[in-house]
């Protein structure tokens, strides 16, 4: 796969087909090949990019916990539109990668054409157990107990409804979080999920965003129901799908739906 260096860190992603591009953005844990099931039926129309987020897959994980920050990841995107040569591109990010592409429309529109949000949670609240459970997490990580972080995934709400809906995803989803890079996945904890800004604290940008906007979310996808109705109603040409008996990772449990409303949105919003 090829490599490029953005803000002195090496990038892992790919890039095919031709037309206009589209960029995809994984959630925390994740990695490019989330996304081998959308790939296949957009490269006759789009250009599709995808790449591993520092921390991630075949990127590099900088052993400096200031290297990860929402910012940083939201500058890493950039980074890799302007490498690549784009001009604007559509953008889908899911779960962490739904906040970074949200981010990058509001705070670079002139770049983003149209955003696909999916399973996006609100971000870093005061919520004693959202973050007591990722510090915890964290401290899994810092022992190098990849076996113990694992089972603590996938026995999560976050991954049960895609066992259940894919069981031959299930043991993909084991060696590819027993493959993690510990460090990484650490330090993105500390730095991006338990610092960034709250959705439900950006009201007046969400307001401003003159981006066309498909929010996602999985009908059992609890904490990711309230912000996806929050941004519904304040980003002004927005459209929400609750997907019925779908959870967290909404591209992978339910493939053939995700695909219809992704088309069916970029068709809408490229031409």
């Amino acid at each position: 796969m090829p490599v490029t260096k953005i803000i002195d860190v090496k990038i892992n992603y790919e890039d095919e087909g031709e037309g206009y591009p589209i960029l995809f953005i994984h959630g925390f844990t994740r990695c490019l090949q989330d996304w081998d099931e959308q790939v296949p039926i957009l490269t006759d129309k789009y250009r599709v990019v995808r790449y591993d987020c520092r921390g991630h897959g075949g990127s590099e994980s900088p052993d400096d916990p200031s290297q990860y920050s929402q910012e940083i990841l939201v500058d890493e995107a950039l980074g890799l539109i302007d490498n690549l040569g784009l001009n604007k591109t559509n953008v889908c990010g899911l779960s962490m990668g739904g906040n970074v592409a949200l981010n990058l429309a509001i705070n670079h529109p002139d770049r983003v054409n149209g955003a696909i949000i999916v399973s996006t949670g609100s971000g870093s609240e005061p919520d004693d157990s959202f973050i007591d459970a990722f510090k915890n997490l964290a401290g899994i990580l810092d022992k190098s107990d990849l076996e113990t972080f694992t089972g603590a995934l996938m026995a999560s709400p976050l991954a049960s409804t895609l066992i259940k809906l894919r069981p031959d995803h299930t043991e993909l989803m084991k060696e590819r979080l027993m493959s993690s890079n510990p460090k990484g996945l650490a330090n993105t904890i500390r730095g991006v999920l338990l610092k960034r800004n709250s959705i439900l604290d950006l009201e007046d940008k969400l307001k401003n965003l003159d981006v066309p906007s498909l929010v996602l979310v999985g009908e059992f996808d609890e904490p990711c129901l309230r912000p996806a109705d929050f941004m519904k109603q304040h980003i002004p040409n927005s459209r929400l799908i609750v997907m019925p008996e779908t959870g967290h990772v909404v591209n992978l449990e339910r493939p053939d739906d995700f695909n219809r409303e992704m088309i069916s949105f970029l068709n809408e919003v490229t031409g």
